[in-house]
Parts: C-alpha cells; structure tokens; sequence
C-alpha cells in the first residue's frame, strides 16, 4: 500500500488540504530535526512568513535519534517536527523514547518518505499530530502545523465559544447572550463574553448597561500591560459572568486591528476558563481568525431555504478550517413556530445533513420585553424553554465535557500524553 511520491497531497480520511491559512499562528515554539537541504529551506521561509511572526522555529538536529539526545537534557517546545527516512518498528520504539523525554502536551509532525495510508492511520492514532511525506508542500505544512497548535491551545488553554449568524436578524447576539447567561449561572463556569461588532454592537442591552469603552481600548491596555484600565473595560455582572465593555466606536469605522485583537484574545485565553465570542458585523479577517481557534462554533440560522443554503456553505468552510477535527459544531435554527410557512424540524436536518441541531422556538414578548427594559432575558418569563435547549446544546459538546481542563488534556495531548497513557494502560 506504500508507495514513493512527490506529494503529501493525497492524504486519507478526507483531510482538506492546501487551505489558505490568512491569520496568525498562537505563540509557539517548534523544534525541526532534520537534514534535508529541501526540508531546512522550507522551515526558513516559513520563518519569514508573516503568520509565523509570534512562532520561534528551531533547528536542534537531524533526526529523531538526535530528539531523544537533545530533550534528555531541554526542556521539550510546543511542537516537534521529525524527519525520517525509516518508519518500521525501531521508529515507533524510539517515538516512546522521546515520549519519555519530552513534557506533558507536546505535539509531533512526523515527515516520511512515503504515502502510506496504514502508517498516516497508525501514527495519528498514537498521538502524532500528522504524517506528511517528503517534499513537502508550504501549504500542507502550514495547515498542519496550524492543527496541531490548535489541539494544543484546545488541549491546555481555555475553552473558545464562537456564535455566527449566516446572515444578519437571525439572532446570533440574543443567543450569545442567553448562552452566557447559562455557561455563568447553571453551570457556574467562570465566562467572559466578546462582541466585535464595535459601534454596531447591541450585546451590551442584554446585559444592561451603556457602553462606554472600545475593543481599541481594551487592545492598548493589554499590549501596555495597564491591568487597572483593562480591568475597567470589564463589566462583572457575578462572580461567574463578565462583559468586555465595548461599543461605542464609530459605526463605521473597523473596531479594531486583527492582530491587536488576536493579541487582546490570547491574553484573556490565559485568564478566563470560557470565552464566548459574538461574531456578528465583525471584520471579515477577525472572524475567521475567531472561527479557526474556536473549539467550538454555533451556527444560527432561520428555518428558510436562504438561510440553510448558507448554513451549509458555513459548515463547508468550517471543515477545510484547520483543527477542523477538533471542532465541535452546532446548529441554531432560531425562531421556530414564527411563521407556518418555514421549514420543519426533520426536513431542516434532511436538508443540512447535520446531527447537532438545536431547534430555538420564538417567543415575541420575551425578546421585546428585554431589549425595551435592559434586563437579562434570562430574567424573562419564559427563558427556561430556550434553558433547556441551550443546556442540552452545551452538554452534547464533547469538549465541554465534565467543565475540567484535565480531561481535555488527557483527551487532546498530543503524543507524549498518548504515549504515557498507552505505558500506562489508560485509553
């Protein structure tokens, strides 16, 4: 089943390749061992690409012999990148040696010699974050550097919740919102909630209070390291709830550079346990960015033909998205019941072709009674119906499961937690 190619290109499993990442890698530091002249050039250009500006990319040797030697003594990076020209068993008893050496969470790229299905299989399965096969492809290397940084962030940094309406008035803020409210009181998880629309947000009023702060801001104060004003950006509605004042930059103005955005994201990454994030009227760049770290995506959407025609559009992109394994996505077919004309529960999900979709009913009063009076719809009468729904929407996402950050690590560790837990006898 092996055999000698140019490519990495036709990987198994329906893996997408060659998507363009266009944001930066989180901070990182990679460790290449390698001496092929092809391989070194490639890891030198990817220094000088601009999505590698927060990631250090090391050379440390030739090969994996070289790896065990040198994290005997060092402490182990973010990731690994292991060039081999042998990939038998000597090579995968020497992968549990440097599991012995390295810390707890680090990630490997294996680079072989040939496509070979079984092996690709094989090796993902143990904890090798993924096998591309020599020469490479700037692309691929990318994306699958980009994966496994991913799973990484997934593995021991917070939780990333992001909601996307497929088009505007479908109601993505009201559920970001609602959600919030069920993360901080029901299951009393430690939140912080983002808008980025800027001057268009409304998240605000459901909240109840009046913006008087920007994302600028709250971007400035991270990078000047001034906790006082940052910590005066943030809104604490409970011990549980918190809210990043922002809106009250000028409608039409882009609230914020990406970069400095992504910056300001990492640093409350470090801090807060769950981040929810309303994407809606965010800057093209911003939200995709959002979208591809996100461990988790809620679609919404209203049960019409136009709305789930991109409904699947966004799932499609989602899938070529890198850590696309990783993600858990849900579908929010909002305001249900509100006309007899829309679309069924059962034909919506024949449509869609998705298992997690959560059908969200219409309640007129509920919403007008909250937006004209400021106070929470989790405070409305009739706010347990769309409990519930949100309850089951969060407790079916796997990567929320039990609310503990030790269990996304043994479940997302790469493959010096795999290796360990293989020795061990823990699956």
């Amino acid at each position: 089943m092996s055999e000698k190619t140019g490519t990495n290109k036709e990987k198994t499993d329906n893996k997408p390749s060659n998507v363009k990442i266009d944001s930066l890698l989180p901070p990182a530091k990679i460790h290449l061992f390698s001496d092929d002249l092809d391989t070194l050039n490639l890891a030198h250009a990817l220094g000088e690409d601009w999505r590698f500006g927060r990631v250090n990319i090391g050379m440390r040797g030739d090969n994996l012999d070289d790896a065990i030697e040198h994290y005997s003594r060092r402490k182990s990076p973010t990731l690994i990148i292991i060039q081999t020209e042998e990939t038998g068993d000597d090579f995968e008893a020497k992968l549990g040696e440097l599991a012995n050496v390295c810390e707890e969470g680090t990630a490997a790229i294996v680079v072989g010699p040939v496509n070979d299905v079984q092996l690709y299989r094989h090796l993902t399965s143990i904890g090798i974050s993924d096998y591309l096969v020599a020469p490479l492809d700037m692309e691929d290397v990318v994306n699958a550097i980009a994966s496994a940084l991913q799973n990484i962030v997934g593995a021991v940094d917070s939780h990333l919740m992001a909601f996307v309406g497929v088009k505007g008035g479908v109601g993505t803020t009201s559920l970001t919102a609602m959600t919030a409210d069920v993360m901080s009181d029901y299951f009393q998880a430690k939140t912080l909630v983002l808008d980025i629309a800027g001057g268009n947000s409304t998240l605000w009023n459901h909240f109840g209070f009046a913006p008087s702060g920007t994302l600028i801001e709250a971007a400035r104060a991270v990078i000047d390291n001034d906790t006082d004003a940052l910590n005066r950006l943030i809104i604490k509605k409970s011990d549980t709830l918190h809210v990043l004042n922002s809106g009250t930059e000028n409608i039409l103005d882009n609230p914020v550079a990406p970069q400095a955005f992504e910056m300001m994201l990492d640093h409350f990454l470090s801090i807060y346990p769950y981040i929810i994030v309303d994407t809606s009227q965010a800057p093209a760049q911003i939200k995709r960015m959002i979208l591809a770290r996100a461990n988790s995506v809620a679609i919404v959407a209203t049960p019409r033909v136009p709305d789930l025609s991109l409904t699947k559009m966004m799932v499609k992109t989602l899938a070529e998205m890198p850590g696309a394994d990783g993600r858990h996505i849900s579908i929010f077919t909002n305001k249900m019941g509100i006309d007899k004309s829309d679309i069924k529960g059962n034909d919506v999900k024949e449509a869609l072709g998705v298992k997690n979709i959560i059908e969200s009913p219409w309640n007129n009063q509920l919403f007008s009674s909250a937006e004209n009076s400021g106070e929470s719809l989790s405070s409305q009468k009739g706010f347990d119906k769309y409990q519930d729904k949100i309850v089951t929407f969060i407790s079916e996402d796997s990567n929320f499961k039990h609310f503990k950050h030790d269990m996304r690590l043994k479940m997302n560790g790469g493959l010096i937690t795999k290796f360990k837990n293989l020795i061990s006898g823990d699956k």
